[in-house]
């Protein structure tokens, strides 16, 4: 009912996102999320690791969808413009796709022409004209893999678009003036690699090239070949440290010499205040603009919201000079030099696994072998021990449970165990064997399963299988 309600909420959210007014604008962010911390490198975990860092992807639970929106105080119209929707899907456990949709992703320039001529009584005429260019990045997908527990890798490709519409006047027959619109198009998918390191629960390391090589590029017109979206080459590394309780802080830099940093604090396990600060010109720092932002979590079910406040206004209020336009460098059409403030929000549904992973079973080691003759001992002495690992960022209280079918009638639980974050402990098991186990004849081998399960869900978190030596009932040890 919950999961049913939730989604019904995530449907009307997107029919309100489609049917609001569309602003046609420059610039794009992907996340709320990431906006708001800036420094996203090594923490991005869903979708739009797309943008950020595709080796995140595997963060991703089940299916996920995506989606986003944004609106800027620039425009004379304030609307609300659908930017995103995507759809992720983890499978075989290590391996995650994503593909996304991103009709807000466009950067437009307007280039104003004036058109000069006498007519025939020698009064000058003089007409104007736009040189329309726009960029587009409608489609995406990427692809990520977990190599070891602690490391992944990802790969992601960018179908870019570049539009040019060019006005041309002419004389026509009997020297009437005429135009005529020419487009031209060229389009090209770009490709990046990250990857993704945690050395523990305390730290975590993010690298990124984006625009590392391109495809199937086609090239527009050769007059206006210098209108032609050419994105360069960056390389973006990020660490992430969450060693105090609710609390993480991020910092990134790239070779562009641009610095970012940004914090996130959990309150009450649901709501997450988030605040960065992006700079440029390192190791000068010139402060270019800051972001706030928070973010409700209620699973399935999570909703981000921020603003992003650029501290200058030159050449963000939407119009730019030709000359602004042509010694700007593009890495992507997201955030550029005229990129201007705006109001981000963002939403993500688990519809499959949405329980957050707390502990791991590391290993089993058997202690004894089962003699029928003695096996109510069992219930008293252990029979084996698993090693657990505390692998969330917080102190759990983890339980034991072993269940060997038929001999068995419900799996034996432990008791408790505290574990602090990144803590490996030895909990020892027991077994409380039916009557079944007394009808053993000779030496048998069954298949017993460990589990381990933390508050505060009673889930099982994990499950390991071993197998159990049952000796005759004649046999003594």
């Amino acid at each position: 009912m919950l999961l049913e309600k939730c989604f019904n909420i995530f449907l009307s959210f997107l029919f309100l996102m489609v049917i609001s007014k569309n602003i046609t604008f420059s610039q794009n962010l992907s996340s709320a999320k990431g906006i708001s911390i800036g420094a996203f490198t090594s923490l991005t975990d869903d979708i739009n690791s797309i943008d950020w860092n595709p080796a995140g992807l595997t963060k991703i639970k089940d299916w996920e969808i995506d989606l986003s929106n944004y609106a800027t105080a620039n425009q004379k119209n304030f609307g609300l413009a659908l930017n995103l929707l995507g759809l992720g899907k983890r499978f075989f456990g290590n391996h995650a796709a994503a593909f996304r949709y991103s009709p807000g992703f466009l950067l437009e320039f307007i280039i104003p022409t004036t058109f000069t001529l006498k007519d025939s009584i020698g009064n000058t005429i003089t007409t104007r004209f736009d040189k329309k260019i726009s960029y587009t990045q409608n489609y995406s997908f990427g692809y990520g893999y977990r190599i070891y527990d602690n490391f992944s890798v990802g790969f992601a490709a960018k179908y870019f678009e570049s539009n040019l519409s060019d006005t041309k006047y002419y004389f026509g027959s009997n020297n009437i003036i005429q135009s005529q619109v020419n487009n031209y198009t060229s389009s090209m998918w770009t490709c990046d690699i990250g990857s993704m390191f945690e050395t523990n629960n305390y730290l975590s390391f993010g690298l990124v090239f984006k625009n590392l090589f391109t495809l199937g590029e086609t090239n527009i017109n050769e007059a206006f070949k210098e209108y032609q979206l050419d994105l360069k080459k960056i390389s973006t590394f990020s660490a992430t440290f969450k060693g105090l309780k609710n609390f993480a802080v991020s910092l990134e830099g790239d070779t562009k010499k641009n610095l970012r940093t940004g914090t996130e604090v959990n309150l009450f396990e649901r709501i997450q205040l988030r605040g960065g600060i992006y700079a440029t010109d390192f190791p000068k720092l010139k402060f270019e603009a800051g972001a706030v932002g928070v973010g409700i979590t209620y699973d399935p079910v999570q909703l981000d919201v921020s603003y992003l406040m650029f501290f200058s206004q030159t050449n963000r209020s939407g119009s730019v000079t030709l000359n602004a336009y042509k010694s700007a460098s593009f890495m992507d059409i997201d955030y550029t030099p005229f990129t201007s403030d705006r109001f981000s929000i963002s939403a993500k549904v688990n519809l499959g696994k949405t329980k957050n992973i707390l502990t791991r079973i590391e290993y089993v080691d058997m202690l004894s072998e089962v003699f029928p003759a003695s096996s109510q001992v069992y219930a008293f002495r252990p029979l084996g021990k698993a090693r657990v690992r505390n692998v969330s960022s917080q102190p759990i209280n983890a339980k034991i449970s072993f269940y060997i079918n038929d001999v068995m009638d419900a799996p034996t639980e432990t008791k408790p165990y505290t574990i602090a974050p990144d803590e490996l402990i030895e909990i020892p098991f027991y077994a409380v064997f039916n009557d079944v186990i007394n009808t053993a004849k000779k030496l048998l081998i069954y298949d017993g399963t460990v589990y381990v399960h933390a508050e505060p869900t009673e889930d099982f978190d994990d499950r390991y299988q071993t197998r159990v030596l049952v000796r005759g009932r004649n046999d003594w040890n």
